[in-house]
């Protein structure tokens, strides 16, 4: 079984960088992209999201059946334990006893490394967010292509839909949900999925829109393709761009949306790791006299802030890329 798993872990991760080059080798945007990612800053981001990926990756292989005994958690078992506190680079804890080891990070009540701690939320924040960003930009993408192609009743049920969807604010829907169906990750991924998709919808809609009245999408219906044909061959690939921002910028918004829930105390469960049970760990211990503010620092500044912010700078980069359309480019 463990095996099983391991291989379908593999071949996601496989697949996933597959789907991610194949779309940047046959985008209209190569030359465009590559420019933009030559930048520093987007570069940096690039190998500061591998890296957040590696460490979910390792995180996702079990070596064995018993809960949590996965490659990472290997790993980290191998740095020593304290007896409680310690600060960030210190050789003794704050009662002067010298320490097993030494803590980049520091370490918490239980005297476990910090850093350990912050890299093993990286796995609830990996499946989350893209979790959440596919459901999302799955069903935003059917429903903003259809309603933009077809129009008429087709549209108006759609806009009705969303409309009704987005005036039920989502802290609400996604509390909600949680309280029936549970705490998982996978009923909190649908959860927030489940609200995420309006936007998404609402641009591809309007792109669709005007993508249905150019000259090659005319053509196309011309020369009697289906109208599933010219959604997949002549829009979809049009508004690829839409799909690929929205993903980044929801992955981004969901990370953040699980450490609220979580910190207020309807995310994920006690005992998973994850950014949002450290914040709420570290309000905690701001509290002590003095203060241990090493907790609240490396899940900020460590775990939640460089994903969120590597992909806005990522969705920023393709976005400037490709433009704010790219209508002219491609109807020729």
């Amino acid at each position: 079984m463990i095996f099983i798993q391991n291989i379908l872990v593999l071949f996601v991760f496989a697949l996933l960088i597959y789907l991610i080059l194949r779309t940047y080798r046959r985008s209209a945007f190569r030359n465009e992209l590559a420019t933009g990612f030559a930048r520093p800053l987007p570069r940096f981001s690039l190998y500061l999201l591998g890296f957040y990926l590696l460490v979910a990756f390792l995180d996702l292989l079990y070596i064995s059946s018993a809960p949590g005994d996965t490659l990472l958690q290997w790993m980290i078992h191998w740095i020593p334990e304290e007896e409680s506190y310690s600060m960030p680079w210190a050789f003794t804890d704050l009662q002067g006893e010298t320490l097993n080891g030494w803590h980049l990070l520091g370490t918490n009540i239980n005297g476990k490394d910090v850093l350990g701690l912050v890299l093993s939320g990286a796995r609830t924040a990996i499946i989350l967010g893209p979790g959440s960003s596919i459901l999302a930009l799955g069903l935003g993408t059917l429903l903003g292509l259809l309603s933009g192609y077809l129009g008429g009743w087709v549209d108006d049920l759609v806009q009705w839909i969303y409309t009704t969807v987005a005036s039920v604010p989502w802290f609400l829907f996604v509390i909600s949900f949680i309280m029936v169906f549970g705490r998982d990750l996978i009923w909190i991924a649908m959860a927030i999925g489940l609200t995420a998709w309006v936007e998404p919808a609402r641009l591809i809609r309007a792109e669709t829109m005007q993508i249905r009245n150019l000259s090659y999408v005319r053509s196309a219906r011309a020369a009697g393709f289906s109208t599933f044909s010219i959604l997949m061959r002549q829009v979809l690939p049009n508004v690829s761009y839409i799909i690929v921002i929205t993903f980044a910028l929801t992955t981004s918004q969901v990370i953040l949306a699980e450490s609220v829930l979580t910190f207020i105390g309807i995310g994920v469960e006690p005992g998973t790791a994850s950014w949002g049970i450290l914040l709420t760990e570290s309000n905690r211990e701001l509290l002590r006299s003095p203060p241990v503010w090493w907790i609240f620092a490396a899940t900020t500044l460590l775990g939640i802030l460089p994903p969120v912010l590597g992909l806005n700078v990522i969705a920023d980069t393709i976005r400037d890329a490709t433009g704010f359309s790219i209508l002219a480019k491609k109807d020729d």
